[in-house]
C-alpha cells in the first residue's frame, strides 16, 4: 500500500482532493485477506481553495437495498489509423496504379469499443434516446435508439482529448523537417 514514487492518488497518509468536497488525507486502510483494500477510513477539510497533487472522484455505492446502475457504454473513435486514409501507400502514385482499396488497409481495429457493464449515476435510469450527458474523464456520450428500460445504451460521440489530432500534428511536423 505504499505508493511508487511520483504517485499522487490516495494512499495511506496522503491527502487528495475529493472532487467536489475538498481535501481528503486517508488514515487508514483495511484489507482482505489477498491485499485488497475494502475500506478507508481518513479525513475531509471542506476547502474549495486546498491545494493537492491528485484529484479523485467515484460514483458511490448505491443506498443499502438498491441494485447498481449499469449502462453499456460503446466507445467511437476514430474510423481510420491516418487522417487522410491510403494518402501514404497512394503518394507518388499514378492515377492507374493508386490502390483504391488502400482505405481498407488503414481502418482502426480499436474504433469500437464496448464497456457492457460501466457502472453510472442511477439518475440515468430516467434518460431517453437522444438524451446528451458529459461523462467526467470519458466524454460526450448520447443515448442510442437500442436502449431498453432495462438496458441503457450511450454512445460517446466526443472525447475530451483528441489525441488523434495531436498525433496528426507531430506527423506534419516530422514531414516538414
Amino acid at each position: 500500500m505504499n505508493p511508487e514514487k511520483g504517485f499522487y492518488r490516495l494512499s495511506v497518509g496522503a491527502s487528495v482532493l475529493l472532487k467536489y468536497v475538498g481535501l481528503f488525507t486517508c488514515t487508514h486502510a483495511d484489507t482482505d485477506a489477498s491485499g485488497r483494500v475494502t475500506h478507508i477510513r481518513g479525513e475531509v477539510k471542506i476547502d474549495n481553495a486546498a491545494k493537492a497533487k491528485g484529484k479523485i472522484h467515484w460514483v458511490a455505492d448505491p443506498a443499502a437495498g438498491h441494485g447498481t446502475f449499469r449502462v453499456e457504454l460503446r466507445l467511437y473513435d476514430t474510423l481510420f489509423t491516418e487522417a487522410v486514409p491510403g494518402q501514404a501507400e497512394n503518394e507518388g502514385k499514378a492515377d492507374e496504379d493508386k490502390n483504391k482499396d488502400a482505405y481498407l488497409n488503414v481502418l482502426n481495429p480499436n474504433s469500437l469499443r464496448v464497456v457492457k457493464n460501466a457502472i453510472a449515476d442511477p439518475s440515468l435510469a430516467k434518460a431517453s434516446a437522444g438524451d446528451k450527458f458529459q461523462f467526467e474523464r470519458v466524454g460526450f456520450f448520447c443515448v442510442d435508439p437500442d436502449s431498453t428500460a432495462d438496458h441503457l445504451v450511450c454512445n460517446r460521440t466526443m472525447t475530451l482529448k483528441d489525441s488523434f489530432k495531436k498525433a496528426k500534428s507531430k506527423n506534419n511536423q516530422k514531414k516538414k523537417n
